[in-house]
């Protein structure tokens, strides 16, 4: 089993660490490559030159200045892919996994490869094998949409043909001569299925989105760019929590709440996986988290003070405490 694994990146230089370290480490399969979307950051581009030396293969997009706009566009996530693609099938690859640089492996599975070629070979149409924990934040509508696969131990997530996120098989993709370009991933997963291919889940996870931190003003999520606490922001699975996620049956679906803990920070339940309205994310997915604290002041003028106002009174509050503490 021939496997490339492609983290793509932009300006993410703390997230970006985390995902590949974590790679690294726990997952231990396969070879690393980086496809960066013209980074300007100087932590990024610093630490995509310290893994360049160490063997690992960087492709970095230059970025492109749209017609008729005076503003840079980057070449985005599935352009990217579809470089990533091409240079699988050019070093006759057999399988390539997309990772997206907020993301973290959790504990290394020594019988991935050998679960993941059997998806593909005990179910003919499986387009792609995803190795990622369920969000919380969508329970009751996963448990809905779950199909348990038995024979192949796997789950489908009804009505995924393809997710941005997965191992693909690659003289699959070269058969259909396939592009990410089609724009986002409804649409490739409607490719997929019009094809009547469908995307699988391993029952036995390794992987998650990093949540976001509790750190959310004016609606906004405002730490992005801090380090972990400690080596990795999720603490790595024990053997304890290795062996319930490994034993436990199908019917009990395994989401990251339930094994994957920040380690040395603190998280709402169930975790928001979006950095700029995750109000807005919960109300789609009809689900109303616990709201962030705020100060009496937010409260009690909630109704009455303009936003644009609160934010300036914010900045400036934050700014007078910052230089009481020097």
């Amino acid at each position: 089993m021939k496997l490339l694994n492609c983290v793509f990146s932009y300006n993410r230089f703390f997230y970006l660490k985390n995902t590949v370290e974590s790679l690294i480490e726990y997952f231990r399969f396969g070879d690393t490559m980086i496809v960066d979307d013209g980074s300007t950051d100087a932590k990024t581009v610093a630490y995509l030159n310290e893994l360049e030396r160490h063997g690992v293969v960087v492709i970095r997009q230059e970025s492109k200045v749209r017609e008729g706009f005076n503003w840079n566009a980057h070449g985005g996530l599935y352009e990217n892919m579809d470089t990533a693609v091409q240079y699988a099938i050019s070093n006759n690859y057999d399988f390539i996994q997309f990772i997206q640089d907020d993301v973290q492996f959790m504990w290394h599975d020594a019988d991935l490869p050998v679960r993941v070629q059997h998806i593909f070979e005990a179910l003919p149409d499986a387009a792609q094998v995803v190795n990622l924990f369920f969000k919380g934040v969508v329970r009751e509508e996963t448990a809905r949409r779950l199909e348990i696969i038995p024979d192949a131990h796997c789950y489908h997530l009804r009505p995924y043909g393809m997710m941005d996120m997965g191992i693909n098989s690659v003289p699959l993709l070269k058969k259909h001569s396939f592009r990410f370009g089609n724009g986002t991933e409804k649409n490739n997963s409607d490719w997929w299925r019009r094809r009547d291919y469908k995307a699988y889940l391993l029952s036995s996870p390794s992987m998650l989105w990093v949540p976001w931190p509790d750190v959310i003003q004016f609606d906004k999520q405002c730490a992005e760019g801090r380090a972990p606490v400690h080596k990795y922001y999720l603490k790595p699975l024990d053997d304890e929590q290795i062996g319930r996620l490994a034993n436990r049956p199908l019917e009990d679906i395994p989401f990251a709440e339930d094994y994957c803990l920040p380690w040395g920070w603190s998280c709402p339940q169930p975790y928001w996986f979006t950095a700029s309205n995750p109000q807005e994310y919960n109300r789609l997915a009809g689900i109303t988290p616990p709201s962030p604290a705020r100060p009496l002041w937010w409260t009690v003028g909630r109704t009455v003070v303009p936003d644009v106002v609160k934010t300036r009174l914010g900045r400036a509050l934050r700014g007078l405490l910052t230089s009481l503490d020097q």
